[in-house]
C-alpha cells in the first residue's frame, strides 16, 4: 500500500511541477542572400538582402520549444536580373531552451517576385504570384529570459503559379527575439 501511494504521490508531483509555459515571440533577422532563378532555359543569379519580421506563440515545454509564427520578408537581389521578392508565410519553429537554442523552422505561404531584366532593347519587367515554402536553422544566444540573438541559415523557394518557374534563394544572416 505504501507503494502505492509513493507512485500515485510522484506521479501527482510530475503533473504539477511543470516548468513549461507559454509566451509570445517577436523575431527580426536581416540576412545577405543568393537568389538563382530558373525561368525558362535561363539560370540567372542574383546577389542581395532582405529581412524577415515574425510573430509567435511559443508552447514551451521545457526544455523543448514549439513556436508557431506568423509574418513577412522582403528581399532585394540585383545581378543577371533585379528581383524584389515580398512574402507572408506561417509556419512552426521547434528547438530546444537552453542557454544556446538550436532550432529549425519550417513556413509555407505566398510571395510575389517581381523580375526586371535589363537588355541593350530596354528593361523587361514581370512580375509573378508565388506559392513559398522556407526551411530556416538557427543557433540563438539566450541573453537574458526574455531576449535572445544568433545566426541563422535559411533556404526559400518561390514557384510562380502561372508558368512554375521557380527562385530559389539561400540566405545567411542573424537575428534578435524578444520573448514576452
Amino acid at each position: 500500500m505504501r507503494r502505492a501511494l509513493a507512485g500515485m504521490f510522484a506521479f501527482a508531483s510530475l503533473l504539477t511541477a511543470s516548468t513549461a509555459s507559454a509566451e509570445l515571440v517577436g523575431r527580426i533577422d536581416a540576412e545577405a542572400a543568393l537568389l538563382i532563378d530558373k525561368a525558362g532555359p535561363a539560370t540567372l543569379l542574383a546577389g542581395g538582402g532582405g529581412g524577415e519580421l515574425l510573430f509567435g506563440y511559443s508552447f514551451e515545454l521545457y526544455p523543448v520549444i514549439v513556436v508557431a509564427e506568423l509574418g513577412g520578408s522582403f528581399h532585394g537581389a540585383g545581378g543577371d536580373a533585379t528581383y524584389l521578392v515580398p512574402r507572408a508565410v506561417g509556419g512552426l519553429r521547434v528547438g530546444l531552451s537552453l542557454d544556446v537554442e538550436p532550432s529549425a523552422a519550417i513556413h509555407f505561404g505566398y510571395g510575389n517576385r517581381r523580375t526586371t531584366v535589363s537588355t541593350a532593347a530596354g528593361d523587361a519587367t514581370a512580375s509573378a504570384h508565388a506559392f513559398t515554402f522556407d526551411l530556416e536553422l538557427r543557433c540563438d544566444f539566450r541573453l537574458e529570459r526574455s531576449f535572445t540573438i544568433g545566426p541563422q541559415l535559411q533556404y526559400n523557394l518561390l514557384v510562380a503559379t502561372a508558368d512554375g518557374s521557380e527562385l530559389h534563394g539561400l540566405s545567411l544572416g542573424g537575428g534578435a527575439a524578444v520573448w514576452w
